[in-house]
C-alpha cells in the first residue's frame, strides 16, 4: 500500500475519478460499474433461509456459565 500510495499522488486519484465520472456519463458501464462499487460499495447479498420442509428455522440458544 505505501509503494501505491507513493506511486499515485491524490492529485493523480482525483484525474482519474473525473475520467471515469466523464465515461460513466457517457454510457461506459465499467466506468459506472467502478465509480458505483468504490462510492456506494457493492450490493450486499442476501439469502432466505429456510428449514428442510421450507418452513421456518428453529435456534436452539445454548447459554454456557463459566
Amino acid at each position: 500500500m505505501r509503494l501505491l500510495k507513493d506511486a499515485v499522488t491524490k492529485d493523480d486519484w482525483l484525474s482519474i475519478c473525473f475520467k471515469a465520472v466523464e465515461q460513466a456519463r457517457r454510457g461506459d458501464a465499467v466506468a459506472r460499474k467502478w465509480l458505483s462499487d468504490y462510492v456506494i460499495g457493492p450490493p450486499v447479498e442476501r439469502k432466505e433461509l429456510t428449514g428442510a420442509d421450507g418452513g421456518a428455522i428453529t435456534l436452539k440458544v445454548i447459554y454456557d456459565e463459566k
